[in-house]
């Protein structure tokens, strides 16, 4: 039974104990409660005819028997059926967590092989690339690109698909060149800015503005975050930064009287 299954059991179970008239039966509250004596007075069986139609709704009626079935009140046989729901899915995360907590402790002897190849980053793509994220630190995983791009940048691309993402056009060329430089001390914040690198594209000038309030700064360093996405995919820091950012509001107490807080 799948999640869709699931809501529409519980909903249904909802909606047809909101149907049973109010006298004549006890609402159970919890588990703890005694079954009512089926031979009590007050107590309304459920016809054969209502609990064929429970059992075609409710599947997990069905491991018990009719007698059974038929001295319950429509109540009970609702809060048996809502009950076995709540176990499956406690089931259903168990495994859940079970098989994550698997796979992970199998990393460490299951290797990927990857054949040698070329890739031009464009037309040809090596198949190293679509490999599973790493479950390693991102610290590993810096330290470790660092040692294999080396000292010597690689040729610097201003063509990423930043449409894909809704921000073509938000980078100015000299934020691209900088971005794709190893270990570039000149990279700025206002060359993600889209109101420079408007002008930029028109004056070839991408450094002479700056940005004027705290929103304009949220947004380049979105800009930031996703173009560093494309052209470091192994560099977590930027992502980092603007979650340090987002959890302390921007600063924006900080900066409230600031004539210029970007």
């Amino acid at each position: 039974m799948d999640d869709t299954e699931l809501d529409e059991s519980i909903l249904t179970a909802a909606s047809l104990a909101d149907l049973q008239p109010g006298g004549n039966y006890q609402v159970r509250h919890n588990s703890d409660e005694v079954m009512r004596d089926p031979g009590a007075s007050g107590m309304k069986k459920v016809s054969p005819a209502d609990l064929a139609v429970l059992r075609e709704k409710f599947p997990m009626l069905n491991d018990f028997s009719t007698d059974f079935l038929r001295d319950r009140t429509v109540d009970e046989l609702l809060w048996i059926e809502s009950t076995s729901i709540r176990i499956r899915e406690a089931e259903r995360g168990r495994e859940t967590e079970d098989r994550l907590a698997s796979n992970k402790a199998s990393m460490h002897t299951k290797f990927f092989y990857v054949p040698a190849g070329r890739d031009n980053r464009c037309t040809e793509l090596h198949p190293a690339r679509f490999l599973p994220g790493a479950g390693c630190s991102a610290v590993r995983q810096y330290i470790t690109a660092r040692q294999v791009i080396g000292l010597t940048s690689p040729p610097q691309l201003a063509c990423y698909d930043m449409n894909s993402v809704g921000m073509g056009g938000f980078v100015t060329q000299a934020g691209w060149m900088q971005l794709g430089t190893v270990g570039s001390h000149k990279l700025k914040i206002s060359q993600f800015n889209i109101n420079i690198a408007a002008k930029s594209y028109k004056s070839n000038d991408s450094d002479g503005d700056c940005m004027k309030d705290v929103s304009e700064f949220i947004l380049a360093m979105r800009t930031l975050r996703a173009a560093a996405q494309f052209a470091t995919p192994w560099n977590y820091s930027y992502l980092a930064l603007e979650n340090y950012f987002h959890t302390k509001e921007w600063c924006k107490d900080t900066l409230r009287h600031d004539d210029n807080p970007a």
